[in-house]
């Protein structure tokens, strides 16, 4: 037993692992559409946006909000980019992320580690 717990440590050490890292749970990116928009034109992972949002973790708590904010969808987190692409202007969905496509094992202001995050959007308009 001794020999085991020995044989994990040496391999954490190699390894470069911090054992003091949360582990996040695996989840699916959850897409709830509550009003489809309009228009031909579909927001993609690459577009730039102008939307109004507020995000919240699952227990509620919001952590962030706007309106009419204008995004480039690739310096968002994966979650958020998938969960906007394929909307049409005017369209609202609520996007669920879970921890492994939103910060992962890394704390940031108001949001803990290992958080799924829920978000309302309203898209506004694609601007490219």
């Amino acid at each position: 037993m001794l020999r085991l717990a020995l044989f994990a440590s040496l391999l954490l050490a190699v390894a470069g692992c911090d054992s003091s890292i949360p582990v996040c749970p695996d989840g699916e990116l959850d897409i709830d559409d509550v009003v489809v928009g309009t228009g031909s034109e579909q927001a993609t992972a690459s577009s730039t946006v102008i939307l109004s949002y507020v995000g919240r973790l699952t227990n509620g708590d919001e952590f962030d909000r706007g309106d009419n904010v204008r995004f480039n969808l690739q310096g968002t987190v994966p979650g958020f980019r998938l969960g906007v692409a394929g909307m049409r202007p005017g369209g609202r969905r609520t996007i669920t992320i879970p921890p492994t496509l939103a910060y992962g094992p890394t704390p940031r202001t108001g949001i803990p580690a290992c958080s799924a995050l829920v978000f309302d959007v309203q898209l506004r308009d694609i601007v490219s």
